[in-house]
């Protein structure tokens, strides 16, 4: 067990510190970010994080080329023109993850219901990305005392989970 925490840090600590020079070097590099955010997220730091989640969300955008300029993510243009509409819903998802391990239980609700809906509206084929959210949705709903809530939400990762499976194969 030693042996894979150590690990983890490792790998951790080599994330941020790639991710964190891309980021340097081009702050709206949204896959950086996102990188960046989960190495913190692995290493505890939570709120600087979730800084990095929401720096992600930010950037994660279309550039369309009519005159309506920039297209933000749930817009109907949106999935078919961004490669990477799924990121803004991951970050979402880490946002979630972080305000539940600090203990914001309620605010790590809300995040995982923005990541639903995003995810839903960005990318709903990818039904290993919805099965991972509700997870973490019903982590924070039994934490909350909300244990049909959270069984719910179990029992649809589950179902999303082997649907996901089946379909990779």
């Amino acid at each position: 067990l030693l042996k894979k925490v150590n690990e983890d840090l490792t790998h951790n600590k080599k994330l941020l510190a790639e991710s964190s020079e891309k980021v340097n070097a081009d702050p709206a590099d949204y896959i950086a970010s996102l990188n960046a955010g989960n190495a913190l997220l692995g290493l505890g730091d939570f709120d600087k994080a979730i800084e990095m989640y929401n720096s992600t969300i930010a950037n994660v955008t279309s550039k369309d080329e009519s005159s309506e300029g920039v297209v933000p993510q749930g817009d109907a243009r949106y999935t078919s023109t961004h490669k990477d509409a799924a990121l803004g819903a991951k970050a979402m998802w880490g946002i979630g993850s972080a305000l539940n391990q600090k203990g914001d239980y309620e605010g790590s609700v809300d995040a995982y219901n923005d990541a639903l809906k995003e995810a839903e509206a960005t990318d709903p084929s990818n039904k290993g990305l919805i099965a991972y959210i509700k997870s973490g949705l019903a982590d924070s709903q039994y934490k909350l005392g909300n244990k049909e809530g959270a069984v719910d939400s179990l029992n649809q990762a589950k179902e999303l989970k082997k649907q996901a499976d089946t379909d990779n194969k």
